[in-house]
């Protein structure tokens, strides 16, 4: 993943980089000498450390620019699905699964929380005046199938957070507005092979905070 690290009879050490050109920017050639080999390694690892951190401020910028991009009318009609139930008389009730139970205190019990905004939990009364805003890193849990299912049938609206969305796929069909993070592999690779740092909880907080600016406009507009 980091180029070779090689070594000759006097110590010499020489990392070969490169291996990060298609993440926009290498890795340097250095070169460190016997004398100070133990204070080379502790540097060649730190420069390995600043890349790395480097490699991941790129993956996590680009993946929130595309969720920006692609949700644009998305976030805005969320925005605008829950802002009924506040200009109204009902509650924003965040039902957030798995990874993103992160949203569920941000929107209820955080500094710029929701007006009205509670989490879900089993058992709890929903009124046609509600909105819902199901988050979920797996459209296919039982739990969050069931729940839209029992929305769709007493026609209340609801708006979805997931990290794909497909024609045909039930909650993608049921929900009003429907919002993909396309966050389905991690963003780096490791070091088998394998792809590592899947940030849904992340990629969710992002986008609670693009609908809620949306959310604060529109209650602007209808004061």
């Amino acid at each position: 993943m980091w180029g070779n690290v090689t070594t000759n009879h006097n110590m010499d050490i020489r990392f070969d980089g490169g291996a990060c050109r298609g993440y926009g920017f290498s890795l340097p050639v250095a070169t460190f000498t016997r004398g100070s080999f133990g204070i080379s390694i502790i540097l060649l690892y730190n420069t390995i450390e600043v890349f790395s951190m480097k490699m991941l401020t790129t993956q996590l910028s680009g993946l929130l620019d595309r969720i920006a991009t692609n949700n644009e009318d998305a976030i805005e009609e969320t925005a605008r699905l829950l802002a009924q139930a506040t200009v109204g008389e009902g509650r924003i009730i965040i039902a957030a699964f798995g990874e993103y139970e992160a949203v569920s205190t941000v929107a209820t019990k955080g500094h710029n929380a929701f007006q009205r905004a509670v989490m879900f939990e089993d058992g709890l009364a929903i009124d046609a005046a509600d909105r819902v805003w199901i988050l979920t890193p797996s459209v296919d849990d039982e739990r969050v199938v069931n729940l839209a299912r029992q929305l769709d049938d007493a026609f209340i609206p609801f708006a979805v957070v997931a990290p794909e969305k497909e024609d045909g796929q039930e909650l993608y069909s049921e929900a009003m507005t429907f919002i993909s993070t396309g966050l389905l592999k991690g963003l780096l690779p490791g070091e088998n092979g394998e792809r590592i740092v899947e940030p849904h909880g992340l990629s969710a907080l992002f986008i609670y905070e693009a609908v809620k600016l949306a959310y604060d406009d529109m209650l602007v507009d209808f004061a």
